[in-house]
């Protein structure tokens, strides 16, 4: 499945880094084979803008991996078999 994701330069999401640790709790770990993502960059745009976070310092990332599970708002593959299709910086 491919998916996106907007990731900060150390390959993390907004609340923890690419190895689960939590950003803002630093004795919270998530020791987990998970990656949230998005359908789309429309529905990733929404769920950011939905939480007010601003995305300038985020890189766009594309992925193609397995499906654990699916809702309306977001996508969670496994960041085993995650393959890294292309990052870029928005303008």
């Amino acid at each position: 499945m491919v998916v996106y994701r907007y990731e900060m330069p150390d390959g993390g999401g907004p609340f923890c880094t690419r190895e689960g640790q939590v950003r803002a709790h630093s004795n919270i770990r998530f020791d987990d084979d998970t990656l949230y993502c998005c359908r789309s960059v429309s529905k990733l745009k929404e769920w950011f803008a939905l939480r007010e976070i601003n995305t300038a310092s985020f890189i766009l990332t594309k992925y193609e991996g397995e499906k654990i599970s699916e809702n309306e708002r977001e996508i969670i593959i496994k960041k085993s078999t995650a393959k890294k299709i292309i990052s870029c910086l928005e303008k």
